[in-house]
């Protein structure tokens, strides 16, 4: 008698096998069937040509319900109703018994069984069909591992996957077939992918008649395919199936290459050919009603793109194929990617198949009823009433963010200084109020904003809570959606807190956000040049001036054919010279060709200083808003700059020739228009499109008309006659004649960039004649999605926000007709002119926010609702950390952030990021800078590109919009409004210092660093006295009410401080290690203070200070140390060289610092620790700081070792054999050691476990104290940062902790502070 582990593998036998009987008999074997459905199930069982059961197989198990999610498709499949009528049929039909419904009842039970995988197989084969194989072998695996693989049946010994192959006889014909056939499934993975089946650890059997093959699939190699297609083609001879070249590789690759590009085109023209599945899918078709149901639930138009677009990617495959052959994996991708190209140039050179691809992709979206539309409405509504952060959503709506005032602070009762400007502080809350009072509407707006698109989604409900841990602190915004058809989806979204108004914490490290130089929605920065600027995207638009405006040319050619008119103008050129002036397109086109025009009691000048002295010497008063260009026989004329005409609704052109010789004019209506004129043209997706095609492509010709307020008139016939202010565009039904000034101009000239001729005028209100222009420029069709995408989104509600408060348009339609009307002039404000900017920082977070759940609307959009709406949690922290300007906050010393913290640049969300725009003149500081930007910059290559804001710049409110001082009122600045912290900090120096040498000293001071004696300056401006009120609780506690001491804890020396409204502030008085971000080296930041516990103090009082940086005396208040006061001569000795010269010892004593070094390891869970140095301890160079033997996973030789070091007279043995010793590379003080632990305190070593269970005790007595005044508090309790870990701490998904891999392990870092001199190589300044 022979078994299956008798058979060799990957080998066909001629031989009769027994299924295993079990031991003891009829127990441990499970058998799962690959079948085609129950009846072929039974077919098998019944089967005793080979693999039999020896009666030891008495039981049959059909799972009665399937659920889960497969290819983004929610199954919920019930067979228990039918139960009765199934138990009877395998009675029937087998004379097997069946097992329990449900596979969970398995579990206790492990005798002789076939396992039917029938409906299993046929839920992953119908949910997969339109998935490419590559793909498809990845969900198989892992489908069939969660089976095979489960605990349920952890009490059967031996499992196999029994295959009959006259099962699966159908292993021919195309790819996408024969996927369906499991057998050829694992060919395939071993062909493609033999790694896929590396925990297959399951033995297959193979069999027909007297054959049979054994093949477990985690022994493959690259190589076994070709041994199992030989055995595969010798088993399918003996079922008398010929197998022909189906296992063929050149066969597979050809077909792949069809399956991928087709794919790939119909995903790039949104075109699944598949009907859209919402909901959970309850029921299958019978396999012979599939192909029947799939062809009923597809329209004749998608059947019919669908055939075209698979004939096509079959030719340029085939083509592909005569002149390039493909024998290995590499080189069929890059035949690949030449199929792709050549049939998506096919298909795009056929305008009627994309024409019907995007009707048929519009029309995709899922259909609304009358009674969802009335819940949409009702969902809407209840919008109004969701709470979040204890405000409902009406009410923050109502919050009026542009116009909150920052709230200025008296802190004059604390003063000093004589300094009256210095004792109001208010910049310090800018982002503090903008965080409290403002960022809960922004990010609310940016979530609700997807209940107005296309396919809304409503919120049900919106849950914040702080999830923080030691190394984020973040809150979680669980969002509740709902579609149109009550389709649900949950997202969670993590949102940084911010410590002191300012700090982030992420990833265990400060983080500081840049103030943000942001422009305004729309600027005009060039002559031609404006920018729509928003939180989704940046377009710039162009004025196009190949040509001329339509009028102008129709005049140069009256010109040209008139003498006697030619005569009437003065040839030359005053553009430049009216460079001063505020002028309209149309003149300075005008001025480019000539200086003047006379004709009888008409004289236009094209000069205006020519015309303003005119004007003065004939007592001509001139207009506001308009522009004096001549007069003629009605008197002075003048040009509307808005209108760009004159009272009377007549452009220049149309004033020439109604003052020029009836011949002149008559020739003027008989010149037809250029086919090539200025126009506006729009920047998006990298490439140039006529803003007048992308705005009608997205509303239609005649809603732009309106919006655009046009004059026209259509005519049948081509006009014989047209005023010189009136244009023609040819269309197919019709003429359409406008009347042409500047704006519509500039936009209807775009419209000769297609062939309207070719189209009703009717049609331009429809997608399709845009689709052709697109095809050209962007070298596809599918781009019209993207575009549809930005008009759907490149309005985000802060931008709208803001231009409301500037009274512009606020819909994106609007925005660039304004836009255009802007490029009828050529004035314009460079982009370094403040008043086209403002000032933002924490807000850039809502703003991201809205990005990321816009790109994720797109996915979910694009399966017209299929899938369901899902972001990244993590997506707008890791969006914001890659911004340029985020940074890693280094605690040095105050005048460092003091510095960072105004500091401002271009760069940001939507802002100026490649290093190479900044240009000289970006780079340069413009005078509407003054009073909100100090005038020193870094002396480096940062130069202008990062920008401090003065103490106190002027900014009007929480959204950033600055005051712009005229040069008028410069005096009324105050110095608080002039300079930067950091130039105030240089008493009398920006004044009178060389600028550069400014920037040096400012730059210098913020590599300063703490030492043994200093003091504040002598001659004072009052900002060491002020700056507490600027800088975080890193360097000054402040008062922020009046209160008293009520504890101070000796152990952790914290100090709690209750305030007359109850709430309670925790000051850190230990030692705490702080970052120094380039100087490789941390700092021990000590905080004291003259309170005890009853001390009582007054608000604004300082309650603790950096024993350092700050001296705080009741004579001179609390001010910062600027450095240390020593005297200095200036003489000429043979000791002085270059920039280096010789100091005292006094000097060197006083000027000493003290520096923490770390020193980090990793400890493996099983480690046995010998040695660990304490907190406190002195150490010189080479001193252990940590001794451990190497982690083994035998924890029972790691109990030994650590027995084995407890015992005295083997102690010195065990250290000095010790495998690591980790030792000191500088000699000083443990100043402190921290510990971050991957796994729980009960799986470490027992010496190991003890070192971190005392220091979990030692935080949570911390975390126990501060709980008693906060017990909501997470990692922030009573406004204290408390980030040491109290256990188990997950790395992030590359197993890194601070740095350092860690997996499994402990993470000690040992901080030494070590004494510094000032000695030889150290530089003061």
């Amino acid at each position: 008698m022979f078994y299956p582990d008798d058979l060799p593998y990957m080998k066909m036998v001629n031989k009769i096998i027994s299924l295993p009987k079990g031991q003891p008999v009829g127990k441990g074997n499970l058998i799962f069937l690959f079948s085609n459905d129950r009846n072929d199930s039974y077919r098998v069982i019944n089967d005793d040509s080979n693999l039999k059961t020896m009666n030891h197989y008495k039981f049959y198990f059909f799972n009665m319900r399937y659920r889960g999610k497969i290819n983004g498709k929610v199954y919920n499949i019930n067979h228990i109703p039918e139960k009765k009528e199934i138990k009877k049929e395998v009675i029937d039909k087998t004379d097997l018994q069946m097992f329990p419904l449900l596979s969970l009842n398995m579990s206790n039970d492990n005798r002789n069984c076939f396992f039917d995988m029938s409906e299993y197989l046929h839920i992953f084969f119908s949910l997969t069909e339109k998935v490419v194989a590559s793909r498809k072998i990845e969900m198989f695996w892992k489908y069939l591992k969660s089976i095979i693989d489960s605990n349920t049946y952890e009490k059967y010994n031996n499992k196999y996957i029994l295959i009959n192959i006259d099962s699966f006889r159908d292993i021919k014909g195309p790819l996408k077939k024969t996927m369906n056939n499991p057998i050829f499934v694992l060919y395939y993975t071993m062909f493609r992918d033999y790694t896929l089946l590396s925990d297959i650890n399951i033995d297959f059997l193979l069999y027909t008649g007297r054959y049979v093959m054994k093949i477990n699939p985690s022994m493959v190699d690259k190589n076994s395919y070709r041994y199992f297609m030989l055995e595969l083609k010798k088993i399918y001879k003996h079922a008398s199936v010929d197998v022909a070249d189906s296992l063929d590789d050149e066969k597979i690759m050809k077909d792949e290459r069809e399956e991928i590009v087709l794919s790939e085109i119909k995903k790039s023209f949104n075109f699944t050919g598949e009907e859209p599945i919402s909901g959970t899918i309850t029921k299958l078709p019978d396999k012979k009603q599939e192909k029947d149901t799939e062809s009923s639930n597809i329209s004749k138009e998608e059947k019919d793109i669908d055939k075209k677009i698979e004939n096509t990617v079959k030719a340029s495959n085939a083509k592909a194929e005569m002149f390039n052959t493909s024998k290995t994996q590499s080189q069929n991708q890059v035949v690949t990617k030449m199929v792709k190209t050549d049939a998506e140039n096919t298909i795009e050179s056929d305008s009627e198949i994309i024409k019907e691809l995007y009707k048929v992709s519009k029309s995709k979206a899922v259909p609304k009823s009358v009674a969802s539309s009335k819940r949409d409405e009702e969902l809407r509504k209840k919008q109004e009433d969701l709470v979040v952060n204890n405000m409902t959503v009406r009410e923050l709506k109502r919050i009026n963010s542009s116009h909150m005032d920052i709230p200025a602070k008296d802190v004059s009762n604390v003063m000093r200084t004589t300094n009256e400007n210095m004792k109001t502080v208010r910049f310090s809350n800018f982002n503090q109020t903008y965080i409290d009072k403002v960022m809960p509407k922004d990010i609310t707006n940016s979530i609700l904003s997807l209940s107005t698109k296309s396919l809304p989604l409503f919120i049900r409900n919106i849950k914040v809570e702080d999830t923080s841990n030691e190394l984020n602190y973040v809150d979680t915004y669980t969002i509740e959606f709902e579609d149109s058809n009550r389709q649900r989806s949950t997202v969670k979204i993590d949102i940084p807190k911010f410590i002191d108004g300012k700090f982030m914490w992420l990833g265990g490290n400060k983080k500081l956000i840049i103030n943000q130089n942001f422009l305004l929605p729309i600027v005009k920065t060039g002559p031609d040049t404006v920018q729509i600027v928003t939180n989704y995207n940046k377009m710039f638009v162009f004025r196009d001036d190949v040509k001329t405006l339509d009028s102008i040319e129709k005049l140069q050619k009256v010109v040209k054919e008139d003498e006697s008119f030619q005569k009437c103008f003065t040839v030359g050129n005053a553009f430049e010279k009216n460079r001063g002036y505020i002028t309209t397109v149309e003149y300075d086109e005008l001025s480019k060709l000539f200086t003047s025009y006379k004709y009888k009691d008409c004289h236009i000048m094209f000069d205006q200083s020519e015309a303003e002295k005119y004007a003065n010497e004939n007592s001509i008063k001139l207009k506001d808003n308009q522009m004096f260009i001549g007069v003629d026989k009605d008197g002075p004329i003048f040009i509307d700059y808005d209108k760009q005409t004159n009272d009377f609704g007549e452009t220049i052109v149309d004033l020439i020739f109604r003052n020029a010789s009836e011949e002149a004019n008559e020739k003027s209506k008989k010149v037809k228009s250029s086919k090539r004129l200025m126009y506006a043209k729009l920047r998006t997706m990298e490439k140039m499109v006529p803003v007048i095609i992308l705005i009608s492509f997205w509303e239609g010709f005649s809603t732009v008309l309106k919006k655009m307020n046009a004059t026209y008139r259509l005519s049948d016939k081509s006009p014989r006659e047209l005023s010189p202010t009136e244009s023609v565009i040819r269309f197919k039904d019709c003429y359409f004649i406008y009347q042409d000034n500047a704006t519509s101009s500039l936009l209807l000239n775009g419209l000769r960039q297609m062939k309207t001729e070719n189209y009703n005028i009717a049609d331009m209100d429809t997608k399709e004649p845009y689709l052709d222009v697109f095809k050209k420029i962007y070298g596809k069709v599918s781009i019209a999605n993207a575009l549809d995408n930005s008009y759907e989104f490149s309005i985000d509600p802060i931008t709208k926000e803001v231009l409301e408060d500037m009274n512009l348009p606020t819909q994106i339609v609007e925005v660039l007709i304004y836009a255009v009307k802007l490029l009828a002039d050529n004035q314009y404000s460079l982009e370094i002119n403040e008043g086209l900017s403002r000032v933002r920082s924490v807000e850039q977070i809502p703003a991201i926010l809205y990005d990321t759940l816009a790109k994720n609307y797109i996915t979910y959009k694009n399966s017209n609702g299929r899938k369901k709406f899902s972001v990244p949690r993590d997506a707008v922290i890791k969006k914001l950390l890659e911004m340029k300007n985020v940074e890693d906050y280094s605690t040095l010393n105050p005048i460092l952030e003091l510095e960072r913290s105004h500091t401002i640049t271009a760069k940001g969300w939507r802002g100026v990021n490649l290093d190479d725009s900044y240009t000289i003149e970006k780079r340069s500081y413009d005078p509407s800078m003054i009073g909100i930007i100090g005038t020193a910059t870094s002396p480096d290559g940062q130069c202008g590109v990062q920008r401090t804001l003065t103490l106190e710049p002027k900014i009007k409110s929480v959204r950033g919009y600055v005051d712009i001082t005229d040069s008028k009122d410069l005096k009324k600045l105050k110095d608080v409004n002039l300079f930067s912290p950091g130039e105030l900090s240089v008493p009398l120096g920006a004044t009178r210092d060389d600028p550069i040498r400014i920037g040096h000293a400012i730059k210098q001071s913020k590599h300063m660093i703490p030492v043994k004696k200093s003091s504040p300056v002598l001659i004072s401006n009052g900002v060491e006295e002020s700056c507490r009120f600027d800088l975080s609780t890193d360097f000054v506690v402040n008062a922020k009410e009046d209160g008293k001491v009520v504890e101070y804890d000796e152990e952790s020396k914290i100090m709690i401080v209750e305030y007359k409204s109850g709430a309670h502030q925790a000051i850190n008085l230990a030692p705490t290690i702080v970052k120094n971000g380039g100087g490789g080296f941390w700092e021990s930041n000590i905080l004291i203070t003259n309170l005890k516990v009853g001390s009582r103090f007054k608000e604004n009082d300082a309650l603790a200070w950096n024993k350092d940086f700050f001296q705080n005396n009741k004579l001179n208040g609390c001010r910062m140390n600027m450095g240390t006061l020593t005297k200095v001569a200036i003489m000429s000795t043979y000791d002085t060289h270059q920039d280096a010269t010789f100091i005292t010892e006094k000097l060197s004593k006083d000027a000493a610092s003290e520096m923490c070094f770390q020193r980090s390891v990793v400890v493996g869970k099983n480690a046995n620790v010998t040695f660990i140095a304490n907190v406190g301890d002195e150490v010189e160079i080479g001193q252990s700081l940590i001794q451990f033997d190497t982690s083994f996973e035998d924890n029972s030789l790691n109990e030994f070792l650590s027995a084995l070091s407890k015992d005295p007279r083997l102690e010195k043995e065990i250290m000095d054999s010790s495998r690591n010793n980790i030792k000191s590379k500088v000699a000083g003080t443990i100043e402190d050691i921290k510990i971050y632990s991957t796994v729980d305190v009960d799986e470490l070593s027992p010496s190991l476990g003890r070192i971190v269970k005392n220091y979990y005790n030692k935080i949570n007595r911390k975390k126990k104290l501060l709980s008693k005044y906060d017990p909501d508090g997470s990692i922030v309790k009573c406004g204290l940062l408390v980030s040491e870990t109290t256990g188990k701490v997950e790395p992030n998904k590359f197993g890194v902790i601070r740095g350092q891999k860690v997996e499994d392990s402990v993470l000690i870092e040992f901080y030494i502070k070590h004494v510094e001199l000032l000695e030889v190589g150290s530089k003061i300044a």
